[in-house]
């Protein structure tokens, strides 16, 4: 009966809470805007004003994670309805803000907004949806190097998660603006006609919602402006500027185009002087004679921010072309007129200079010690004059990896038989961030060509593995010994990982025979360590198979087989369970303390398949300097032992710096000994034996009968009192107890029969009443 009263109880309360909801979380959906089209340009919302336009609602989607890089779709958000009045770029405030004659919104760490918008479009189809979006607060310079994006999302109704628009993404730039000032920064138009469910809808929602791209520092603010929601009767407009011809070359040449909105871009290449092509041939790619193109292809065009490129090449020279275009949109409104642009190759061939990449990634250090070293090399043909390379920033170029300097001079003669020099690139990062930087190519005559560089400083001391190219960024190496298949490699599978978005793995399961493979660091200093280096991560094993090692080397060179050095096993201190992670921590690495110290992770089976093999996945990585610390953690369980006598002994391990002499004290009922001969209530292990490692005998020595004797150790020394590990006993011995069975005594008396006039439970009713009586 108490049960049902609870659940009764309960009932009421959740249909309490649900009358409420709707003020408990503050979530006001806004009242639609109908009929269609509307207009919202903000020009007649006072400057003054500090409540939402009609239609708009100010939300908040919760916190900022600095992690989290995804836009947000939940349906779950709450009211955010302060309106910053009287304000410009100056104001780093959070908040929605009147921008005059524009509305604007900057988030923080502590609260991610979004602009919200309801209208029907009951009779309406194709609903395309038109505004400028722009950045008003932009902070960045060398400390505030945040990059934000904001986007479109919209979904049918007020209930269910919102859809992100990608076509309409918007970032802020690099430009600072911090001053007291409302003027847009980089305005640009987005033009997006609704997916077909939002037709003919009684309400449709939208929101401008932001995610963080990159970087750290102040956040920029965005603003929309210009706002108009109709049906989609106009067909796409070319950017000014677009069609084009670029890059024209002796055998080659590039076409461009850019429109206002999401759609696609029919083109055909015909000779100079061709008939011009009726709409319906260029989309199927051919000439006005119904013969197929040159060449022919569509754009599909997804970002209207975005130029779309098609190369023309092995063309020959000195021959003119004729590129006819036409464009549509996705709700199959087509250009009125097809586009034209000719373009005549060039009659001689011209200087051309071709690197071999055009992004160099030369990985992650330390910074101020090692430099980063790449190389790639540079084609050239029909050179006139020399070719300048020239670095940005604090990157150098070498011809020799040997004289370095921020630029160099290839003469047209070490081209020669198709000859490609090699450039060295050098970098030595200065902190732990990101560097980016150039090279750029020129000659006389010919097409600049730009090398883009990208460079970390890492700290060697800290790893938690979030990077997908771990290997190539940090200086970690996986070295796969045995076992073709498998070896070390980056996860992002959540079972694996521990925290973050990834971590490494290793499973020689797949590998028929012996698998040896080795997860090395990168170079430790450790010898800058004023007091103790301790290590620390987390691993976790699944399914059976031998452990994890951990060795150390301090003659490893962090480049070759790991086996032409020397390497000392230590206590990893691996989880004996499996499915979990679990924490190695306080490994003391005072004895390796150089400037040249790796470890290494090495796992290895004799062959793959069951029971041989297990998966290892390794986490969060950190070593740190501690003057102090105690490493025992103890649980024993000592059963049950008679009152006065003595139970047989159990031993730990107590390990600690820092403290000198330590104390440790059993609970009651317990005693404790440094060589299990001489027992007492407490130890007092030495300092030298606490850095060691001393191993503790405990007993359990109860006096008086109890179901459960248990108690925490405590441990004293020098600013040091803590309470570790658990003990636990009885006094009472299992044979003089009983064990206690309940019954379901409606079972054994029940005379109910099932179809076939079985009956439930046993049939002596009389004997079931006797034997529970």
């Amino acid at each position: 009966m108490k049960k049902l009263y609870f659940s009764r109880l309960i009932l009421a309360l959740l249909c309490f809470f649900a009358c409420f909801s709707g003020d408990l979380f503050g979530q006001t959906n806004p009242e639609a805007q109908e009929p269609l089209p509307y207009k919202q340009d903000f020009e007649s919302w006072l400057a003054t004003d500090a409540q939402f336009p009609a239609g708009f609602q100010g939300w908040t989607l919760g916190g900022n994670d600095g992690g989290v890089t995804q836009y947000l779709t939940s349906p779950t958000f709450t009211d955010y309805n302060t309106i910053l009045i009287g304000k410009g770029a100056n104001t780093n405030s959070g908040g929605f803000y009147n921008y005059v004659g524009k509305l604007g919104f900057l988030n923080t760490g502590s609260v991610n907004l979004t602009i919200g918008f309801a209208f029907s479009s009951v009779g309406t189809t194709n609903v395309q949806v038109t505004y400028n979006v722009m950045t008003i607060r932009n902070p960045s310079d060398a400390t505030n190097t945040r990059v934000n994006e904001v986007i479109l999302q919209y979904r049918v109704g007020t209930t269910g998660d919102f859809i992100s628009l990608l076509g309409t993404a918007y970032r802020n730039n690099s430009s600072n603006q911090i001053s007291n000032t409302t003027a847009p920064q980089n305005p640009q138009l987005r033009k997006i006609t609704l997916p077909a469910e939002c037709d003919n809808q009684p309400v449709v929602q939208i929101r401008w919602a932001s995610r963080q791209i990159s970087g750290s520092g102040g956040r920029p603010s965005f603003a929309i402006d210009d706002l108009d929601i109709r049906k989609d009767t106009f067909a796409p407009a070319n950017i000014s500027g677009y069609p084009k011809a670029a890059n024209v070359l002796a055998e080659s040449f590039d076409f461009i185009n850019k429109i206002d909105e999401i759609g696609k871009t029919y083109y055909v290449l015909l000779p100079g002087g061709s008939e011009e092509p009726t709409i319906a041939q260029i989309k199927a790619g051919q000439d006005s004679n119904g013969t197929a193109a040159l060449q022919a292809g569509v754009f599909d065009v997804t970002n209207s921010s975005q130029e779309y490129v098609a190369s023309f090449t092995g063309l020959p020279l000195n021959t003119a072309y004729s590129i006819f275009s036409i464009s549509e949109d996705i709700a199959g409104n087509i250009q009125a007129s097809v586009n034209r642009v000719d373009v005549t190759t060039l009659s001689v061939m011209p200087p051309a200079i071709s690197p071999s990449v055009a992004v160099l990634n030369l990985g992650g250090t330390e910074p101020n010690f090692d430099p980063l070293v790449k190389n790639y090399q540079i084609g050239a043909s029909d050179l006139t004059a020399n070719v300048v390379v020239t670095a940005s920033g604090d990157f150098q170029i070498s011809k020799d990896n040997a004289t370095y300097s921020s630029s160099l001079t290839f003469v047209p003669t070490d081209f020669d038989s198709n000859a490609t020099p090699t450039v060295y690139v050098k970098f030595t990062p200065t902190s732990v961030a990101s560097f980016t930087g150039s090279i750029i190519h020129e000659t006389t005559g010919g097409t600049t060509k730009t090398v883009n560089l990208t460079a970390l400083g890492v700290n060697p001391l800290v790893q938690n593995f979030d990077d997908a190219n771990v290997f190539v960024n940090s200086n970690w190496v996986q070295y796969n010994e045995t076992g073709p298949l498998n070896k070390w490699s980056y996860t992002n599978q959540s079972r694996n990982v521990n925290s973050g978005t990834g971590a490494v793995l290793m499973n020689g399961y797949s590998d028929a025979g012996a698998s040896k493979d080795w997860l090395i660091s990168p170079r430790l200093r450790l010898d800058s360590f004023n007091h103790i280096p301790l290590l620390s991560f987390y691993s976790r094993q699944y399914y059976d198979g031998p452990s994890l090692k951990l060795v150390v080397s301090t003659n490893y060179d962090g480049v070759s087989d790991p086996n032409t050095a020397t390497w000392t096993p230590l206590d990893g201190k691996f989880p004996g369970n499996t499915g979990t992670y679990e924490k190695s921590e306080y490994i003391n690495l005072i004895a390796y303390k150089t400037d040249h110290t790796y470890l290494a992770w090495v796992y290895e089976t004799t062959s793959g398949g069951l029971d041989n093999a297990a998966e290892w996945s390794f986490d969060d990585f950190a070593i740190i300097d501690e003057s102090k610390y105690v490493d025992s953690n103890p649980f024993l369980d000592f059963a049950d032992v008679s009152p006065n006598s003595v139970s047989a002994s159990q031993s730990f391990v107590f390990n600690a710096a820092g403290y000198d002499d330590i104390t440790i004290t059993a609970p009651a009922s317990y005693e404790l000994s440094l060589d299990n001969v001489s027992f007492a209530s407490s130890v007092i292990v030495t300092s030298a034996e606490s850095e060691a490692g001393k191993t503790i005998y405990a007993r359990f020595v109860p006096t008086t009968k109890v179901p459960t004797i248990s108690g925490v150790l405590t441990v004293t020394g020098s600013s040091l009192t803590k309470q570790i590990g658990l003990f636990t006993g009885a006094s009472i011995l299992k044979a003089n107890t009983y064990d206690v069975v309940s019954y379901n005594l409606e079972f054994f008396g029940t005379d109910v029969r099932d179809a076939t006039g079985k009956e439930f439970g046993p049939t002596n009713d009389a004997l079931q009443i006797e034997n529970v009586c």
